[in-house]
């Protein structure tokens, strides 16, 4: 079997909206997304921070304040009320099914902003070889004491070069992700990975691969014409080479797509790797 790495951004790729509202809305008391940016922001800009580091300050402040405990536990809870869209659930043993008739082996990745300690509970994360996410350090109590990991939009990349060379396990290691490769049977080369993603955040991952003949998917919401025109504009502008609806139902676009890339990755494999 030849491998493959199908990454994904995780808010507003693989669910609508962002993981971490539900506890927004329901402990901070805050309605409106643009509500609770705007708040970080103020705070990022005010700091000159980082726009992930300001979340994930704010968030756990914001969370003391009401006298939440801030704990793995916590946000694990939340994972379990994370609501996909249409497909996503079936999608993985479907494509994985459908990649085997082509002698492919698929190895699943999020790659995401997002809290990993909210995406690990999820009904999806069996399915997945790894999940890359912003995260905290937990004292010996279990409560947050600072952030271990903020993924923000450029340093997502540095998760691509991971799965491409295999070192996914010791993220503090930096070296390691820089290391040349003698043995290119190791490798994932560029044209076996496929980046599913949703706008500007993703667009240094999905450029990466158009550039280097890799594959990559912008996916919109259905009946949202603003998020289809970013879409658009990415694959105009030759950012992605794909978009679709963010529906992974059987036999919907991005399913035909995805088969596709497939397809195309099958008919590049030397007949000695098949």
């Amino acid at each position: 079997m030849v491998k493959v790495a199908f990454m994904y951004d995780f808010d507003d790729t693989l669910i609508d909206g962002s993981s971490e509202m539900a506890i927004i809305k329901e402990i901070l008391g805050i309605n409106e997304t643009k509500d609770w940016w705007q708040k970080v922001n103020e705070f990022g800009a005010k700091h000159n921070m980082d726009p992930i580091l300001a979340t994930l300050f704010c968030f756990k402040e914001e969370l003391e304040k009401k006298g939440i405990k801030v704990s793995r536990s916590f946000f694990n809870s939340y994972g379990k009320t994370v609501k996909f869209f249409q497909g996503v659930t079936t999608w993985f043993e479907r494509i994985n099914e459908y990649a085997k008739t082509l002698n492919i082996e698929i190895d699943h990745f999020v790659i995401s902003s997002g809290l990993k300690e909210i995406m690990e509970a999820t009904e999806i994360a069996p399915r997945l070889k790894k999940i890359f996410g912003s995260c905290y350090v937990y004292d010996e109590t279990g409560n947050a004491i600072w952030p271990a990991h903020a993924i923000n939009y450029t340093n997502k990349t540095q998760f691509m070069y991971r799965i491409r060379k295999g070192f996914i396990q010791n993220l503090s290691d930096f070296g390691d992700v820089n290391e040349y490769i003698k043995d290119k049977s190791k490798v994932i080369p560029y044209e076996r990975m496929v980046y599913f993603g949703d706008g500007i955040t993703d667009v240094p991952c999905m450029k990466i691969l158009t550039l280097y003949q890799g594959n990559s998917v912008c996916v919109y919401k259905e009946n949202n014409e603003s998020s289809r025109e970013q879409a658009k504009k990415l694959y105009l502008d030759r950012r992605v080479n794909n978009f679709a609806p963010a529906d992974y139902r059987d036999g919907s676009q991005l399913d035909h797509i995805a088969k596709h890339i497939l397809r195309k990755i099958a008919s590049y494999i030397p007949d000695r790797e098949k």
